[in-house]
This record gives C-alpha cells, structure tokens and sequence, in this order.
C-alpha cells in the first residue's frame, strides 16, 4: 500500500545586497527554516505558520514578502517545487516595522482536494522572499 505522505520544506535563506560600501546589519528572520512533514497524509485544511521578522535598525522599515520557486539548480536534494505557488500565501505581504521591533509574516498551505490525489510522496520547495525599504535590500526566504 501507498503510503500517503508530502513534505514541504520551507527554507528562510538570508540573501544581501547593500546600497552603500559600509556593512550594514539586515532584518532578521526566524525561523531559518521550515520543514512540514506530513507521514500519515494530507492535513485537513489550511496549514499554517509564523516567520518573525526583526528590524534591528535605529529607523523604521517597511518589509514586504512574496512566493517564488527557486531555479531547479538552487532546489535542496530530492525536492522539486510546489506545483502551484497559489496553495501559499503570506499574510500581510507589508510589513511595518518600527526601530528595534518584530512583526510577523503569517504563512499558510492550502492544497486543494481534488488536487492532493496526485501528489502523495512528494517533497516540495518554494521561496518566501523578503524585500526591505532598508539598506540591506532583499532577504530570501525558502519554503
């Protein structure tokens, strides 16, 4: 028998750009990863998780957050990425962030169900990325 069981692996990379040539801190992102394994199949209905994001600036930020799957050549080994990144969403996509503060990013997963019959024994991957108003420029975040 089949056993009926996904993997979604939800990866926070931390991926700098700065404006100016002095080394700025970022945003801080936590947690750096995130696995959801589900062994006896399919949840009933939406799952969801947190991604706390920290200004550690003495200024206020904005951040916002988008899905996007990696380039097959950046998937971790043995995954391939979500087959429609519509079953994630982030909630809110902007983040405002006062100086030395936290907010939250709400994730959820929601896969249809006519759609999970086609996809047992699969493991996933998909990127939330992370974009700032800052100096720092944009985080990455891998689901």
């Amino acid at each position: 028998m089949i056993k009926n069981r996904m993997i979604l692996i939800l990866i926070l990379l931390c991926i700098f750009s700065y404006v100016s040539p002095v080394a700025q801190s970022s945003l801080k992102i936590w947690p750096a990863k995130l696995t959801i394994s589900m062994p006896e199949g399919y949840s009933n209905g939406t799952i969801f998780y947190q991604i706390e994001v920290t200004n550690p600036y003495t200024y206020e930020v904005n951040a916002s957050a988008r899905i996007e799957n990696p380039d097959v050549l950046q998937l971790s080994e043995g995954y391939t990425c979500i087959p429609n990144l519509t079953w994630v969403n982030i909630s809110p996509q902007t983040l405002h962030l006062p100086a030395n503060t936290a907010g939250y990013f709400g994730v959820s997963l929601d896969i249809p169900e006519k759609e999970k019959q086609f996809y047992y024994n699969n493991s996933w991957e998909t990127w939330v990325v992370i974009s700032s108003d800052g100096p720092s420029g944009e985080l990455g975040l891998l689901l």
